[in-house]
C-alpha cells in the first residue's frame, strides 16, 4: 500500500509539473485571432509499457478557454494487451504451476486540461496536456490449457479504476479547419494489487505510453 501510495504521488507531481511549465510559458499571451475554437481529434497508433506492444486509438472534443488554455475531454481505447495468470504464485507449492495466457483491453475517459506553447497565428502548433479521469480495464483467459480439450470455460474480470494521463505534441495546419501531427501519451491506470483467486500480472499500477498520429479538426 505505501508503494501504491508513493507512485500516486509522483504520477501526481509529473502530472502538475507539467501544467506548472505549460501555463508558465502563458504569460506573454497575446489575443488569440479568430480561428474556430472548438476542435475534434482522432488519434491511432500504438500502446507500449505494460501489456506489451497494441494498437491504441484516441476520440477527443475540445473547447479554448483563453488565448492558450483549453479542456479536451478523451476516449482513449488499447486492445490485445498481453497479461499473464500465474497458477502457483510464490510462496505456494503446487503440484501443477506455470503461468496462462490472459487477454485484455483497456478503456478510459479523461477531461485534459490543455495549453498551447505557440501563438494561435503560428502554422506549427506544440502543446502539453494533463488530465485526471476513469479508466476501466478487462481480461479474459482460461485456467485450462489450450491442449486440454474443446471444453474450455472462458472467464472474464472487469475493473472500474482512476487514470491519470499527462503528455504533449505537435500539429501542423493543412488548412484553416483541418491539422495533422503527432501524439504522445503516457497513461496511468490504477488496478487491483495480486490477490488468492487473482494473479494477473501486471498489476497495481498499468503504465503504459502511448504514441500516435493525430488529426484535428476545427469548427
Amino acid at each position: 500500500m505505501v508503494k501504491s501510495s508513493d507512485q500516486m504521488k509522483r504520477l501526481m507531481g509529473r502530472a502538475v509539473v507539467c501544467l506548472i511549465a505549460a501555463l508558465a510559458g502563458t504569460a506573454t499571451v497575446r489575443a488569440q485571432d479568430r480561428r474556430e475554437r472548438r476542435r475534434a481529434s482522432f488519434t491511432a497508433g500504438a500502446s507500449v509499457g505494460d501489456g506489451n506492444t497494441a494498437l491504441a486509438s484516441t476520440l477527443a472534443l475540445g473547447a479554448g478557454w483563453f488565448s492558450r488554455i483549453g479542456l479536451d475531454v478523451e476516449l482513449s481505447h488499447a486492445r490485445k494487451l498481453d497479461f499473464a495468470i500465474d497458477l502457483c504464485p510464490p510462496p505456494r507449492v503446487c503440484v501443477i504451476g506455470g503461468q496462462l495466457p490472459v487477454t485484455g483491453r483497456t478503456l478510459s475517459l479523461v477531461p485534459h486540461l490543455t495549453v498551447q506553447l505557440m501563438p494561435a497565428s503560428a502554422r506549427v502548433q506544440l502543446y502539453t496536456l494533463a488530465g485526471l479521469g476513469l479508466g476501466h480495464v478487462r481480461q479474459r483467459y482460461f485456467l485450462v490449457p489450450s491442449g486440454a480439450g474443446a471444453d474450455r470455460p472462458e472467464l472474464t474480470r472487469s475493473k472500474l479504476t482512476p487514470a491519470v494521463s499527462f503528455g504533449g505534441g505537435v500539429t501542423f495546419d493543412v488548412t484553416r479547419r483541418f491539422a495533422a501531427g503527432i501524439d504522445m501519451r503516457s497513461l496511468h491506470l490504477k488496478d487491483d494489487e495480486g490477490e488468492d483467486g487473482r494473479f494477473i500480472t501486471p498489476a497495481g499500477w498499468i503504465d503504459t505510453v502511448r504514441v500516435g498520429a493525430r488529426i484535428v479538426w476545427r469548427f
